[in-house]
């Protein structure tokens, strides 16, 4: 299993250059399927746009860009450069263009769609997806504010808690630091048992 850097939801931006419009959108995808239908579903809502510039990249090697009839260089390439700098995958930049009249050159056209990608960019959530462990545990609600001091030092999440005779609580952990906190958890509660399934999973956790 190998764990890889992605966006966590849509987010936008915009940059106008000499009356021409450039707006920006930056997203999770999964696909290439869902990658084009996005794609689509914006050029729907933009139909006065002379251009759609789009670039995305997908975990297992698949990376796509278009100038769509801009010069060439001037509008995938400097996306792609945006989500390889980050380091993102399963993640996409379109920016729509409004043509304002004014032609711009291939220097002024690239710097306009690196100024509007980078608006909608810098607003996105880095988060990391990792190799991690879903367990289910039970804990005495007389430990349970020791154990969740503990969670949060190794970076543990509480996916689900629910109250019974005792606390019922899936907790996903890193798994860098599942080994030590069961270790201490074992210590706290004095060698009680309190795991009842542990899983190995690929979980989101924020950068």
């Amino acid at each position: 299993m190998k764990g890889y850097l992605t966006i966590a939801d849509k987010v936008t931006g915009e940059y106008e250059e000499k009356k021409s419009r450039f707006i920006a959108w930056a997203f999770p995808i999964e696909s290439e399927e869902e990658a084009l239908k996005r794609l689509s579903e914006i050029k729907k809502a933009n139909v006065g746009a002379r251009h759609n510039v789009f670039a995305y990249r997908l975990n297992g090697g698949i990376e796509r860009q278009s100038d769509d009839g801009e010069p060439s260089g001037t509008g995938g390439r400097p996306l792609m450069d945006i989500l390889s700098g980050a380091d993102v995958y399963n993640a996409m930049i379109v920016v729509t263009r409004y043509f304002g009249g004014i032609l711009l050159g291939t220097g002024g056209l690239k710097r306009a769609y690196i100024q509007a990608a980078a608006d909608a960019f810098k607003k996105a959530q880095i988060i990391k997806q990792s190799e991690a462990y879903k367990s289910e545990i039970k804990i005495p609600y007389s430990f349970y504010d020791r154990a969740e001091i503990l969670f949060r030092e190794k970076g543990a999440v509480v996916a689900e808690k629910n109250f019974g005779e005792q606390i019922d609580i899936t907790l996903i952990t890193p798994a860098e630091t599942d080994g030590e906190l069961f270790a201490e958890l074992k210590e706290l509660l004095s060698g009680t048992e309190i795991c009842s399934k542990k899983e190995e999973i690929l979980y989101f956790f924020k950068k």
